[in-house]
């Protein structure tokens, strides 16, 4: 599986990114092109941010059993949950999520496998760098193909 540490990987979804413009319509979902970037560069942010999240209780029972589907070759379902801090729903500009986005993912993937956050994420729990990886790397193809990229 691909993972968002390694260069080709990073290379490829900028390249996917500089795909986009404004006018780029979606092939599902909700989000228009620039709440997709906004949202993607949210999911970013956390696994290198520090912060921490509370979790529910159901995330303690059900998160396990989800870590083998976000980091497996199996590209995520189609209208999956979105968490509450994930959820972007206002207006954005295009250019300006667009260098968002850009700046978080090579914030990641400059920081490396070292610079992850070791609080547990929000659902899953503790990840490890490279479940961080794969998981972001997917995340992001995922929304690209929300926009046929």
């Amino acid at each position: 599986m691909k993972n968002l540490f390694d260069a080709a990987a990073y290379e490829e979804i900028v390249m996917r990114l500089d795909q986009l413009n404004v006018n780029t319509q979606r092939v599902w979902g909700k989000m228009d092109i620039a709440q997709m970037l906004a949202h993607c560069a949210v999911g970013l942010d956390f696994p290198t941010s520090g912060r921490k999240e509370k979790r529910k209780f159901m995330s303690y029972i059900l998160g396990p059993l989800f870590i083998k589907s976000l980091t497996s070759d199996t590209p995520y379902k189609q209208g999956l949950p979105t968490g509450p801090h994930f959820l972007i729903t206002d207006a954005r500009q295009f250019e300006e999520e667009m260098r968002k986005l850009k700046i978080a993912l090579t914030h990641f993937h400059q920081l490396g496998r070292s610079g992850i956050n070791p609080n547990p994420h929000p659902l899953f729990g503790h990840l490890t760098p490279d479940e961080w990886g794969i998981s972001q790397y997917k995340h992001l193809d995922h929304h690209l193909k929300q926009f046929a990229c």
